[in-house]
């Protein structure tokens, strides 16, 4: 049973898809383009919803054809692309790229995306700028929520006269979403305070469910005879809820997982349940879609990524997209649902499934390829090719599978196809993966990458825990067995850089010492950059435990310094108000690495800071690969001393000016990456420096750990005056 066509719905998925693509080609003015995908979010929880009411309550609804359905729809568009990316990764990624996609090919084809790009989205992860798959997180969304959505639609008009077994299911279903944001909510702070005990965080789950679901249960139903609206109504309030505090929590989490998106479906579902009374003037009509493309334009002009997303941030889309949707129920019509049903724009939407597939891909790789931002007549390119392409994919590929004649029209055969094509792309994902990206399509460039686009230390954790949890647990230990550490490592990502290079001179002179290292942390007391005050509380008590340890002697400073200096996503807080002076981050920065070096001196501590290495402007593993590879075709990049100086000099000053104030060491390891032009030394002795652009590899550390050496020499002898010879175990 068909639903009566709308082609301003099909003009919506238009406005949809083309913000999409316009944010990510980086368009100016749809800096919030990515709002597309919740207004497809709504598009599809309305016309879903009222697909399969409609069949259930004429007794046609079968869960297998609605499977069907959604197998001819999504399959037949998706394993091209799929191969495409296969195909074209194979020619152009390095090995390591390779094996991530491979992960990913493994993840789309089984629905799973987003929750492989939510375990990916680590600090140190690949950028999204080289995952090709990664649009697909809301594909996988919407397969995991309707794997439950029409069986839950069929229990709800199956026992629709039972008020109570309705209580049961809206509670069991509300009871576990709110269930997985409150765990949220407690993992997270525990993860830093530990002070909430899962046992409590359960019991008053329940007493909240006991307490509160029968009154939202008694409201709802006052107020409506539709037994589908309690249900969806609870669910979708939760998930709102839920995802309104996960943002703050841990919005990672938040933007790539069912429950906390489950709300934006639902506003489409109860879109189709026919309970809101349809508009009867056409002023309402004009009125209420005008709102809802306001919204649209509004959220895609203004917002941008930095803001707190989804959350309440998406209700503006959402809302947009549901009133556009609502003006037309009915069979009346707008003035936007007639620009939006102009053959054009119907058109667009009737290609926009393909133009989400395709076009992130190509964009990725050519943005691989050239290694630079596109030009707008590259962009137009990609886009043209985008659109060709997916016109393509609907007339000779997606089309024949629909339709009164499709091709395959046995639906067992078609199960049983999809099947086979589900498990052969799944094996070729993982045979990619444990074949570790198949290097053995350029030796020659694999015998200058291998080993530097990870660190072994980090990655197998060879030092235990390098980002440490101050808040209990054993410290990190670098260096000689056995020995008391006589020293520290505090900083940032850069300052676990220097790791290997320590470890190596610390057993050459026979010392130890204690990492405490946290990515994106300045090694400042009073400060704070991550808005949780993460940072500043972890700063405190790295020096409560300098302080608690008086067989310290020695503090390595080390961080990216420039990047704390120039405001680019999160200026500095003074988070104790003692740097009420400062009017600039760089200010901020020099007052407080003073005050945190005159507290380790009046510990009597000898403080070592430590100037920053360059950063490249180019990803080395991907340039070496490509150079050596397509040598005729692509030149690795140089970077000079004029572009580290240019990011460096004013953060440099202030640690040459405080290390003359206060009597200190400044090593400088930066001037070991320069050769005698002038341009940074990415490769030496065949062995690339780098594990990406921004951090140094293992050999990158040791090629640089000659700064050290005198340090850890006097280090060494200042040790033999006192006992060394300690038990390793700390408290």
């Amino acid at each position: 049973m068909e639903l009566k066509y709308r082609a301003d719905i099909d003009g919506l998925r238009a406005l949809a898809v083309l913000v999409v693509i316009f944010f990510h080609a980086g368009v100016p003015g749809f800096s919030g383009g990515f709002v597309g995908v919740d207004i497809f979010f709504v598009i599809s929880g309305f016309l879903i919803t009222s697909i399969i009411l409609k069949e259930i309550h004429g007794r046609q609804f079968f869960i297998a054809r609605f499977y069907e359905r959604r197998i001819r729809r999504i399959f037949p568009a998706l394993f091209p692309v799929i191969a495409f990316t296969v195909a074209v990764g194979y020619l152009l990624f390095d090995p390591f790229l390779f094996k991530i996609l491979g992960t990913s090919i493994t993840a789309t084809t089984l629905f799973s995306s987003n929750i492989l790009f939510l375990r990916e989205s680590g600090y140190f992860d690949t950028a999204s700028i080289t995952k090709p798959l990664l649009h697909t997180w809301s594909l996988a969304v919407e397969e995991q929520f309707y794997i439950l959505f029409p069986l839950l639609l069929i229990t709800i008009n199956r026992f629709s006269k039972n008020k109570y077994l309705l209580w049961i299911i809206g509670a069991g279903l509300t009871t576990c979403l709110f269930g997985f944001g409150l765990n949220t909510l407690i993992k997270d702070i525990n993860g830093y305070n530990n002070i909430i005990p899962l046992k409590v965080v359960n019991i008053f789950l329940w007493l909240l469910y006991i307490s509160i679901f029968p009154v939202l249960y008694n409201i709802f139903n006052r107020f409506t005879k539709n037994q589908y609206l309690i249900c969806l109504l609870c669910i979708g309030i939760v998930s709102f809820i839920t995802s309104i505090y996960g943002t703050y929590l841990n919005q990672t989490a938040t933007f790539y997982l069912v429950p906390t998106r489950a709300w934006e479906l639902l506003f489409g579902s109860i879109l189709a349940l026919g309970v809101i009374p349809q508009l009867q003037s056409n002023f309402h009509r004009h009125f209420f879609s005008i709102v809802g493309l306001g919204l649209i334009v509004l959220s895609v002009r203004f917002y941008t990524e930095e803001i707190v997303f989804p959350g309440a941030a998406a209700l503006a889309p959402v809302m947009g997209a549901s009133l556009i949707i609502y003006s037309g129920i009915g069979g009346g019509s707008s003035v936007i649902s007639k620009f939006l049903s102009l053959k054009p724009i119907v058109y667009i939407g009737l290609i926009s499934y393909s133009l989400y597939l395709w076009h992130w891909p190509l964009f990725v790789f050519a943005k691989y390829m050239i290694s630079r931002d596109l030009t707008s007549l590259e962009i137009i390119g990609i886009i043209l090719a985008t659109f060709l392409i997916s016109a393509f994919s609907l007339r000779f590929i997606e089309q024949p599978f629909r339709g009164n004649q499709p091709i395959i029209p046995e639906r067992k055969k078609l199960f049983a196809l999809s099947a086979i094509v589900m498990v052969i792309a799944s094996i070729i994902g993982r045979m990619i993966y444990f074949e570790s990206g198949m290097p053995g399509r350029c030796q020659e460039a694999i015998e200058r990458i291998a080993g530097a686009a990870h660190w072994d230390w980090y990655d197998n954790c060879e030092y235990g825990q390098i980002e440490v949890n101050m808040d209990g647990g054993i410290i990190p230990q670098i260096g000689a067995k056995n020995i008391k550490p006589s020293f520290v490592l505090w900083g940032d990502s850069h300052a676990m850089s220097y790791i290997p290079a320590m470890q190596d001179l610390s057993i050459k002179y026979g010392l130890s010492g204690f990492v405490t290292t946290l990515s994106s942390t300045p090694p400042i007391i009073g400060i704070d950059r991550s808005k949780k005050l993460q940072e500043y509380y972890f700063n405190k008590k790295v020096m409560e435990f300098i302080k608690s340890h008086p067989e310290i002697k020695t503090v390595f400073i080390a961080a990216l310094w420039s990047v704390y200096t120039k405001s680019i996503t999160l200026t500095l807080d003074d988070i104790d108000h003692n740097y009420m002076n400062c009017n600039s981050d760089l200010q901020l920065v020099s007052s407080g690495l003073e005050k945190t070096i005159d507290t380790l001196q009046k510990m009597n501590r000898k403080v070592i800071l430590i100037e920053d290495f360059p950063s490249l402007t180019f990803e080395p593993v991907k340039a070496i690969w490509l150079s050596v590879k397509y040598k005729e075709f692509y030149k690795l990049p140089e970077d000079s001393y004029n572009d580290y100086y240019k990011d460096n000099k004013n953060i440099n000053k202030v640690l040459f000016e405080l290390a003359q104030k206060k009597n200190l060491t400044l090593l400088s390891p930066e001037y070991r990456m320069f050769d005698k032009a002038g341009h940074v030394i990415v490769v030496a002795n065949n062995k690339l420096l780098y594990r990406n652009s921004g951090h140094i590899s293992t050999e990158g550390s040791r090629f640089v750990s000659p700064v050290f050496d005198d340090v850890f020499k006097k280090m060494a002898k200042a040790t033999l005056t006192g006992s060394s010879l300690i038990s390793k175990t700390f408290p």
